[in-house]
């Protein structure tokens, strides 16, 4: 499982058996998640003068796909990307904590 999805295409993810999490970028006044956003045309909207950015607190509901990963697998692997900028690795290590008491993630 991983947050990296700028780096990592759904169908690359689906192929290796990946779980993303999706991150969101917000464009304007539009959030779309990550993985259904071409870089060409963040990059495009940044040179037109619109705002890029992303939420401030993208997993609030960390627990959420990381409980239906664990239902799926018997062990899983969190690939954490960018967790020093956005949080996620803190976010999914306190769930960890409540949660995980059989150590699986």
């Amino acid at each position: 499982m991983t947050d990296a999805a700028g780096s990592i295409t759904r169908s690359m993810a689906r192929d290796f058996g990946i779980t993303l999490l999706d991150s969101y970028v917000i464009v304007g006044d539009t959030s779309v998640p990550e993985t259904l956003m071409p870089p060409l045309d963040v990059y495009a909207a940044m040179r037109a003068g619109t705002k890029v950015s992303r939420p401030r607190r993208p997993h609030l509901n960390a627990g959420k796909p990381t409980k239906s990963v664990l239902q799926r697998y018997g062990r899983v692997l969190y690939l954490s990307v960018g967790s020093v900028y956005y949080g996620q690795f803190r976010c999914s290590d306190g769930w960890k904590a409540q949660h995980d008491r059989d150590d699986r993630f």
